[in-house]
């Protein structure tokens, strides 16, 4: 399920090594979201865009972002892209002195030595999947530490040059309608009914949106309608319920705006999960 808040409780089930490291390939959209907890993007292949806050970047190859603390972000690509994730839990930081939401990143930079940091943990990783001693669980412990003292040493913005937090009053504001979106995302939802919501007017909220978000809080609610009726189909729903069950009340609009920004059709989803 799509979130509006990524807890990552995943990465309490070990406590040796409370750590997330994907890869993913082929990928489009990521819809917006934030969460506590520390995360650096690498992209592999393809060209993208990320979004971190106030802050958009296009990435290619080598190019790294970080994701600081409860900052709102999205990647997206007009082709596709392959990229890593690496998430840290957040105690596990503090554990260390390193607490997220005291330091400020870079939010984008490419870096031969944070990238092979990185590798280096995902190696690691694999290690201790084959392998899950305490010896293994050390040595990935000891690789995500490289990766936090790197970044605290050579990436840390000082406290003079840091952008505005995700806790201002407009990164909250922006939050706080992403959360009544998926609270109420199989409800018809406007920008009047939003701004009533979040005590501003619509021109506010359509403006701060639009720095937070890169994008409009319309085309949000379509992405993310889009995304949990892919996971509708792939459980088996047909096209039709996929549509009405995520707010959907016409379906060729449905069709036309998923393929629009998932980059096949509803039906074609389904083919490809039946092949």
């Amino acid at each position: 399920m799509v979130q509006r808040y990524e807890h990552h409780t995943d990465l309490k089930g070990d406590a040796l090594c409370p750590f997330k490291y994907s890869v993913l390939k082929n990928q489009r959209e990521f819809v917006c979201n934030w969460h506590r907890n520390l995360e650096i993007l690498i992209v592999e292949a393809g060209n993208c865009r990320v979004q971190c806050g106030r802050e958009n970047a296009a990435l290619s190859a080598h190019d790294l972002a970080v994701v600081n603390s409860e900052t709102i972000h999205r990647l997206y690509s007009e082709t596709a892209v392959d990229y890593h994730c690496l998430i840290f839990d957040e105690g596990f930081c503090a554990e260390n002195g390193i607490k997220p939401d005291e330091y400020r990143f870079e939010s984008f930079f490419r870096d031969e030595k944070t990238e092979k940091l990185c590798l280096a943990v995902k190696t690691q990783m694999e290690e201790y999947r084959r392998e899950p001693t305490g010896l293994q669980a050390a040595r990935l412990r000891v690789a995500v530490l490289a990766v936090l003292i790197n970044l605290c040493t050579e990436h840390a913005i000082p406290a003079s040059e840091a952008p505005p937090s995700a806790d201002s009053s407009s990164g909250a504001c922006v939050r706080k309608a992403l959360e009544y979106i998926n609270d109420h995302i199989a409800e018809e939802i406007t920008l009047d009914s939003l701004a009533a919501y979040c005590g501003v007017t619509k021109y506010h909220l359509a403006r701060r949106a639009g720095h937070y978000m890169g994008q409009t809080l319309f085309t949000y609610i379509n992405t993310l309608r889009c995304k949990k009726a892919e996971e509708y189909l792939m459980r088996g729903m047909s096209v039709t319920e996929a549509a009405s069950a995520c707010g959907f009340d016409s379906l060729s609009y449905f069709s036309r705006t998923y393929k629009k920004l998932m980059g096949y059709t509803p039906s074609g989803r389904t083919h490809k999960k039946e092949s």
